[in-house]
């Protein structure tokens, strides 16, 4: 089953606090994004302080004030940059979280973008099969025919059927044409009756906690590749934090996380999702049999490479 992005927001969380626990609440009424300026808490916190921030899906808010009860909260929304939305009766209210939820959304959704592309090596794979042929252009467009609303950018497989057949035959006499977004025949083949292109197209836009991976067109051997990358991103503003002259809210003495050891976990994040890029890209170009343009001064897949960029 294909990972939710609220599922992987969670293992970012997991992998970069450990053990750690955030507070947590839940609605007692539903908040309206338009029209609210308190959040109604089921469960009491008296000791939420002002200035403190909390996070209700993609919501991250401020606390400007509360009530004797600790259950009725004056808030600011928008407070990381995030999206002020609308959330459901019963919704989790994560209390001065160690990392909000739109900021590990944020770095997934910078993870997919950032590993998918001609350079980086990572791509999802569109079977476009075509029953109208046209013989006398060969000219196939694409535009908006993505099924994840990207386009392709790279031609991987060309292959025809003839009738009565199951069996697909291979042909080089096809080509991508970027510039147009379609495909072209150059010579069509006598008799066939279908045409299978197997395209090379970026993963889609993160745009929600609802979408799975499938959705964006990573499969789920590549899933755990994103969270990988965004909590190596984040284990280093956690170190960040950890330096600054105030207490952080993190319970550990400082003999039980040594220094320098959070910015060793994001080495050794950064390292896992490397060699998990190298294996899915090695995959992927057995299976297609094509090679992976290299780019002056890094490696074959570019800042995602084994010796360009991320070490």
């Amino acid at each position: 089953m294909s990972m939710k992005i609220s599922q992987a927001v969670q293992q970012v969380r997991s992998l970069v606090t450990g053990s750690l626990v955030d507070e947590v609440s839940v609605l007692a009424h539903q908040y309206e994004a338009a029209s609210d300026t308190t959040l109604t808490l089921k469960y009491p916190k008296r000791a939420l302080a002002v200035g403190s921030t909390i996070c209700v899906g993609l919501n991250t808010f401020q606390v400007m004030a509360t009530d004797a009860s600790g259950t009725i909260i004056d808030v600011i929304p928008s407070m990381d940059g995030g999206p002020n939305e609308d959330a459901a009766l019963g919704s989790i209210v994560y209390v001065r979280p160690y990392l909000t939820t739109f900021a590990a959304f944020r770095e997934i959704s910078n993870e997919v973008q950032g590993i998918s592309s001609r350079h980086t090596g990572l791509f999802a794979v569109w079977e476009y099969v075509v029953t109208a042929l046209n013989r006398q252009s060969g000219t196939y467009p694409l535009d908006g025919l993505s099924p994840i609303g990207t386009v392709p950018f790279r031609l991987l497989r060309f292959e025809y059927r003839y009738a009565g057949t199951t069996t697909w035959q291979q042909s080089t006499d096809a080509e991508l044409q970027t510039f147009s977004n379609t495909l072209r025949v150059f010579q069509d083949p006598p008799g066939a009756i279908e045409y299978r292109f197997s395209l090379a197209v970026p993963y889609g836009q993160v745009v929600s906690l609802d979408q799975t991976f499938d959705d964006i067109g990573i499969t789920a051997a590549q899933s755990n590749i994103p969270c990988l990358g965004a909590a190596s991103t984040m284990a280093l503003g956690w170190a960040g934090r950890r330096q600054q002259p105030f207490s952080q809210g993190d319970s550990r003495r400082a003999t039980e996380v040594p220094g320098g050891g959070i910015v060793q976990l994001s080495q050794q994040l950064r390292r896992a999702q490397q060699e998990n890029v190298n294996d899915e890209v090695a995959r992927l170009q057995a299976r297609y049999s094509y090679r992976q343009p290299a780019i002056s001064g890094q490696s074959a897949y570019g800042r995602y490479g084994t010796y360009g960029g991320w070490r």
